[in-house]
C-alpha cells in the first residue's frame, strides 16, 4: 500500500503547487489533517517544516531526520551565520560567485525521506558530513560554490528537479551510487579531492561535468547516461582524471564528450556501450587507455588524441572511426607497438581506402589510378588474400583461353605459365601449341608479365607478416 499512498501524497504536493495552501483556518485544518493521513499511511513518520532545520543549524544542532517529509523550501545562502573568505578560481569569479562564504558545523542526515521544496545551498562551508541516503527531491537541488569538508553520501536517491553541484570543491570522498537524476544535471567547474562513486547511477537528462577535476578513484560502472554527457574542459582550464577511473560497463545512449581532457592514471572503459558519438578530441591518455569488448555505434574521434597504449579491438571502431590522417597514422603505430599486428593491417587498409575515397581524382589522375590499382590488386600490401585470389583467377581464365586454341591439360599449363613468370623458382613450359600470329605469343607473355606481378605481392605481403610475427 505504501506506493500508493506515496503517490497521494505526490499528488497533493501537486496540488498545493497548483492550487496553494488553503487560508481560512477550517479549511486549513482539514487541509493538515488529510495530508498527514496520507502520508502516514504512506510510511512517513511525520511532516517537518523546513524553517525547523534552519533553526537547528543556526544553533550549530545536529540535524537528523528519517523518513519523513520535508515541506518548504530549504535556503541555507541567507543563514545569519559568520562568514570567512574563500578562496575563487577562475569560473567561480566569472559565475560571479562571492568570495565569503559560510561555515556550517551541522551535521546534516536526512534519509529515507520526501523533500518537496528547493534546496539552496550556495557558498556554504560544510565543515561536518553530509547524508541523503535513500531520499527523494521533488524540487531543484542547488548547490553552488560551497565546500565539503567531510563526507557526502547521497546513495540510493532520486532527484526530480534539476540537480546543480557547479564550482563545489569535495575534499572527502562522495558518493552518488544508484542514483537516480531526471532533470538536467551538471557538475560543471567541481573539485573532487577524494573517491567519487557513481556506481549504477541513472543519469536520464543531459548531464555535465566541464572543467571538473578529479583527484581520487572515480567509479562510474554500470552507469546509464540516457542522454547527452560532457566531460570536456573549457576556456578556463583542464578537466582531468587524476587516479583510476573506471568506466567499465557504463551505457552511453546519446553523446558522450571527453575532449581536452587528460587522464593522468588509467582509464577503464572495458565493456561500455556508445550508441552517440564518442569524442575524445585533444585529449591525453599518459597511462593505459581501456576499451577491451567495448561498442561504438555511432562514430568514434581520436582527433589530436595522445596516448601510449590504447588498448581497442580495430574491428570494434573500423565502422565508426572519423577520418582523421594523423589519428589513423598513431593508432597503426599503436598497434605495432603492442604487437597487435593483425589491428595495425586492418586499421592501416582502412586509412589508405579513407584516403583514396577523399583524394580528387582530377587533381592528380595518374596517382589516383595508382592507388586504385594498389587497393584492388594488392590490399594495400596488408591483404595477402587479395593478390592470391587474382591469381587464382587469372589461372582460370587463361585456362579455359588456352583450352580453347587445344592445349592438352589446359589449366595446368596455365598454371606452369603464371608460376613461371618468377623465374627464380620456376621455369616457363615449352609452348604447347603451333601459332601462326604474334597474338598468342602476346597471350603467352601477358600471363608470364601478371604471375610475376602477383606473385611479387604475395611474397611482399607474406614477408610483412612474417618480419612482424
Amino acid at each position: 500500500m505504501k506506493p500508493f499512498f506515496a503517490l497521494l501524497s505526490l499528488a497533493l504536493f501537486i496540488a498545493v503547487v497548483t492550487a496553494g495552501v488553503p487560508k481560512d483556518p477550517s479549511e486549513m485544518k482539514a487541509f493538515n489533517e488529510a495530508s498527514e493521513l496520507i502520508l502516514n499511511n504512506a510510511g512517513y513518520d511525520r511532516v517537518v517544516n523546513s524553517s525547523e532545520i534552519i533553526a537547528k543549524i543556526q544553533k550549530g544542532e545536529p540535524v537528523t531526520y528519517d523518513n519523513v517529509v520535508i515541506r518548504g523550501d530549504l535556503n541555507l545562502s541567507d543563514l545569519d551565520l559568520p562568514r570567512t573568505r574563500i578562496e575563487r578560481t577562475l569560473p567561480d569569479i566569472v559565475s560571479g560567485l562571492s568570495e565569503n562564504a559560510t561555515p556550517i558545523n551541522s551535521p546534516i542526515r536526512i534519509n529515507n525521506s520526501l523533500i518537496e521544496g528547493r534546496f539552496t545551498f550556495n557558498n556554504i562551508i560544510f565543515n561536518n558530513s553530509l547524508n541523503f541516503v535513500k531520499s527523494q527531491f521533488m524540487n531543484d537541488f542547488l548547490i553552488q560554490g560551497s565546500e565539503f569538508k567531510a563526507y557526502a553520501n547521497f546513495k540510493d536517491s532520486e532527484f526530480s528537479g534539476i540537480s546543480q553541484f557547479r564550482n563545489s570543491w569535495f575534499k572527502k570522498d562522495v558518493c552518488f551510487s544508484n542514483v537516480a537524476f531526471d532533470n538536467s544535471v551538471n557538475f560543471s567547474y567541481s573539485r573532487f579531492d577524494g573517491d567519487v562513486a557513481f556506481v549504477e547511477a541513472y543519469f536520464n537528462c543531459p548531464t555535465t561535468f566541464l572543467d571538473a577535476k578529479f583527484n581520487g578513484e572515480v567509479h562510474f560502472t554500470l552507469s546509464q547516461f540516457n542522454r547527452n554527457v560532457i566531460f570536456s574542459s573549457s576556456n578556463f582550464g583542464i578537466s582531468s582524471f587524476n587516479k583510476y577511473t573506471d568506466f567499465s560497463k557504463v551505457q552511453f545512449n546519446e553523446s558522450a564528450l571527453f575532449n581536452n581532457i587528460y587522464f593522468t592514471n588509467t582509464a577503464d572503459f572495458r565493456d561500455a556501450e556508445f550508441y552517440g558519438l564518442l569524442s575524445l578530441e585533444s585529449s591525453q591518455f599518459s597511462e593505459d587507455g581501456l576499451f577491451q569488448n567495448a561498442t561504438f555505434g555511432d562514430m568514434i574521434s581520436l582527433t589530436r588524441t595522445k596516448y601510449n597504449k590504447l588498448y581497442i579491438s580495430f574491428d570494434s571502431i573500423k565502422d565508426a572511426l572519423e577520418y582523421d590522417p594523423a589519428a589513423y597514422q598513431l593508432l597503426i603505430k599503436n598497434y605495432n607497438d603492442l604487437g597487435f599486428f593483425d589491428d595495425a593491417n586492418s586499421c592501416y587498409f582502412q586509412f589508405m581506402k579513407q584516403q583514396f575515397k577523399h583524394r580528387d581524382p582530377m587533381e592528380s589522375p595518374i596517382l589516383f589510378i595508382f592507388d586504385f590499382a594498389a587497393y584492388v590488386f594488392y590490399g594495400y600490401g596488408v591483404k595477402v588474400s587479395y593478390p592470391m585470389t587474382w591469381s587464382l583467377l587469372t589461372v582460370v581464365l587463361f585456362g579455359g583461353y588456352w583450352r580453347k586454341k587445344g592445349v592438352n591439360e589446359p589449366f595446368r599449363f596455365s598454371a606452369k605459365l603464371f608460376l613461371s613468370g618468377s623465374k627464380l623458382f620456376f621455369e616457363s613450359p615449352e609452348r604447347a601449341i603451333e601459332h601462326d600470329g604474334s597474338w598468342l605469343n602476346d597471350m603467352f607473355s601477358i600471363e608470364r608479365l601478371l604471375g610475376a606481378a602477383f606473385t611479387i605481392m604475395i611474397f611482399l605481403s607474406i614477408s610483412k607478416m612474417i618480419l612482424r610475427g
